[in-house]
C-alpha cells in the first residue's frame, strides 16, 4: 500500500500568518498539526505541542495574537513521496517521534498521520498486550502550567488525572486552548492569573476509557471515529496504564 491510498487533504498556513490563526484552525478541524508554506513551498509545519511550548513560556508576556507562525514552527520537516510505501511512515513515526507527515511531490500534496496509518490496518490483539504500564499523571488539585511541563519535559499528549480515582483527562490539545484563551483576555500584567489556572477548568472530565479484555481493534475504531490519541485503561475502577496511537504503531513495525 502506498502514502497515497490513505493520505488526507493538508489544511495549511503562511509562515507569516499569525500564531492565533493556527490555533483557531487546529480547533475548528480538530487537527493538531498544520504544513507552513511560504509562496507556495513546504517550509515547515506547526503542531500543537510547539503551539503550547510558544505560548506557556511566560518570559514572553504578550497576547498569542501577536506572535507569527515562524516563530515557533519547526523547520524543513520531514517529508513523503505519495508514491512512498506506508511502512517508511510507520519507520519515521518510530524513528522520529512524529506524529504526522507532509506528503510532497514538487509541491504539497497532503499529510498522513498516524490516525491515517493506524485506520488501514487490523489489529487482532488485546489491550492487555500491548498497553503501556508505566504513565505519567496529575492531581485535580495542580495547575495547568504543570501539566504543560510534564507534557513538555516526557513528551507526553495525555495526562490521566486522577483523585483517588479517574476525574477526568486533559491533553495538548486543552493546555493549548486553555491558555490561549486566558492570554487573549486578560491584561498583560495579570499573567499570574494565567499561571493558576486549576486543571479541572481545562480537563475533559468524561474521557473515553477502556479494559484489559477489550480488542485493540475496537479501541483503533473509537480512536479514529473521535480523533483520540490516547486511552486510559481501567481495570476495576483504577487506571492501570495507558495505549495510545504510539503502541499501534510500534506493533505495525513489530510484526
Amino acid at each position: 500500500m502506498n502514502i497515497e491510498e490513505i493520505m488526507k487533504s493538508a489544511i495549511h498556513v503562511d509562515k507569516d500568518q499569525r500564531l492565533s490563526f493556527a490555533v483557531n484552525l487546529f480547533e475548528k478541524h480538530n487537527i493538531a498539526r498544520l504544513p507552513v508554506l511560504e509562496e507556495g513551498e513546504l517550509v515547515g509545519i506547526i503542531t500543537q505541542r510547539d503551539v503550547m511550548k510558544k505560548i506557556g513560556d511566560f518570559k514572553e508576556d504578550l497576547k498569542v495574537s501577536t506572535f507569527h507562525i515562524s516563530s515557533c514552527m519547526t523547520k524543513d520537516p520531514f517529508t513523503l513521496h505519495p508514491s512512498d510505501p506506508v511502512e517508511k511512515a510507520v519507520d519515521l513515526f518510530c524513528e522520529k517521534e512524529m506524529s504526522g507527515i507532509p506528503i510532497v511531490d514538487s509541491k504539497l500534496e497532503g499529510i498522513v498521520t498516524k490516525l491515517d496509518v493506524i485506520e488501514v490496518h487490523k489489529y487482532p490483539q488485546k489491550v492487555s498486550a500491548c498497553y503501556t504500564p508505566h504513565f505519567l499523571s496529575i492531581s485535580i488539585d495542580e495547575r495547568v502550567v504543570h501539566a504543560r511541563m510534564l507534557m513538555l519535559e516526557h513528551d507526553e499528549r495525555c495526562l490521566p488525572v486522577i483523585n483517588g480515582e479517574l476525574k477526568g483527562v486533559i491533553t495538548t490539545s486543552d493546555v493549548v486552548f486553555e491558555l490561549y484563551t486566558f492570554r487573549e483576555l486578560i491584561d498583560k500584567h495579570q499573567s499570574t492569573l494565567v499561571r493558576n489556572i486549576p486543571v479541572i477548568e481545562a480537563m475533559n472530565q468524561n474521557p473515553r476509557t477502556t479494559a484489559l479484555s477489550q480488542n485493540v481493534e475496537d479501541v483503533k475504531q473509537l480512536m479514529v471515529k473521535e480523533n483520540l490519541s490516547t486511552l486510559p485503561v481501567v481495570d476495576e475502577g483504577t487506571v492501570v496504564g495507558l495505549i495510545s496511537k504510539d503502541e499501534m504503531i510500534n506493533i505495525l513495525r513489530t510484526d
